[in-house]
C-alpha cells in the first residue's frame, strides 16, 4: 500500500512517521521542505500522489482546494483522497465534489501536534471514511468515525477550536493584565496550578457556578474592569464575557449546567 502524505508540518510529518514504522510506504511532499528525517520526499506533488492509495493533506485551508486540483489529474481511479486540514464545513464538501465524494474522506486532527509525536487522535467522515479508519486504524492510527456526511468532521473541529483558542486567548490576556501589574510571575504559576489540579469535575463546576452565579459573576467583571483601568490595561477578554454572563442572566441556559439558580 501506498501513503501519499501532503504537507510535512508537525501533523504530517508524524503521520508520515507512524505509518512508515508500521511498514507502509508513505512519500511525502511539501513545497517548503526538502528533507524531513525518515521522510521520502518528493520533490514535485505527481511523483508523490501517483499510484498512491490513500493521499492525506495536511497543508492548510488556505491551499486545500489548489493542492487537491493539482493533484487531481495524477491520482488514480479507486485512490482515496484524506483531507486532514481545518477548514469549514463548507469547504470540505465543496472539495468532496471536485474529488468525488465515495472517494474522500473529510478528517481533522483533533488536538494540536508536536513534532515526534505518536499520538494522533483524528476524527473523520463520508462515504469512504468508515473503510479508511478500519485500514489505518490497523497501522497505528487513532482514528474515530463521527459522520456519514462531509462536513461533520470539520464541524466538531472547530467547535474544539473555539474552546482551545478561547482558552489561549484568556490565559493571555490574564497575563498581559498581570504584567501591568507587575504580577506576572504569581500569575503563570497559579494558572499552572489550575491546568494541574482541573478535571472532568472542574468543567462541570464552572458550567453549574455561570448558571447559578451569573449576575455575581458580572459585577466581578466589572471590578476587574476598574481594577485594570487603573493600571492602564484594556482587557480584549472582559467585554465578551460580559457579554456572555448577560445572556445567562436573560434566560439564555448553560448547557449541561445542573444549577439554574442565579
Amino acid at each position: 500500500m501506498i501513503i501519499s502524505v501532503l504537507g510535512l508540518g508537525d501533523a504530517g510529518s508524524a503521520i508520515s512517521s507512524v505509518l512508515e514504522d508500521a511498514g507502509l510506504t508513505v512519500r511525502g511532499f511539501d513545497i517548503r521542505r526538502t528533507s524531513v528525517p525518515g521522510i521520502d520526499i518528493c520533490s514535485r506533488l505527481d511523483s508523490a500522489v501517483i499510484d498512491a492509495d490513500y493521499i492525506l493533506s495536511a497543508t492548510s485551508s488556505t491551499v486545500a482546494t489548489k493542492i487537491l486540483k493539482d493533484a487531481l489529474p495524477f491520482l488514480k481511479k479507486d485512490a482515496v483522497y484524506v483531507d486532514l486540514n481545518t477548514t469549514p464545513p463548507g469547504l470540505k464538501r465543496q472539495l468532496s465534489q471536485i474529488m468525488n465524494q465515495s472517494h474522500f474522506v473529510d478528517g481533522a486532527i483533533m488536538k494540536p501536534i508536536d513534532a515526534g509525536a505518536t499520538d494522533l487522535p483524528i476524527i473523520v467522515a463520508g462515504q469512504a471514511a468508515t473503510t479508511f479508519a478500519e485500514v489505518m486504524s490497523s497501522y497505528g492510527l487513532q482514528i474515530e468515525v463521527v459522520g456519514e456526511k462531509v462536513g461533520d468532521a470539520a464541524t466538531r473541529a472547530l467547535i474544539a477550536n473555539i474552546f482551545t483558542n478561547g482558552i489561549t486567548s484568556v490565559v493571555i490576556d490574564a497575563l498581559w493584565a498581570a504584567e501591568a501589574l507587575g504580577l506576572e510571575e504569581w500569575a503563570i504559576e497559579e494558572f499552572r496550578k489550575e491546568f494541574e489540579q482541573s478535571s472532568a469535575r472542574t468543567l462541570q463546576y464552572y458550567l453549574d457556578r455561570a448558571q447559578r452565579h451569573a449576575k455575581r459573576e458580572q459585577v466581578a467583571v466589572s471590578d476587574i474592569v476598574s481594577m485594570l483601568n487603573e493600571a492602564g490595561y484594556e482587557s480584549l477578554m472582559t467585554a465578551p464575557t460580559e457579554l456572555v454572563l448577560s445572556h445567562i442572566i436573560h434566560a439564555k441556559k448553560v448547557p449541561f449546567s445542573q444549577n439554574e439558580d442565579q
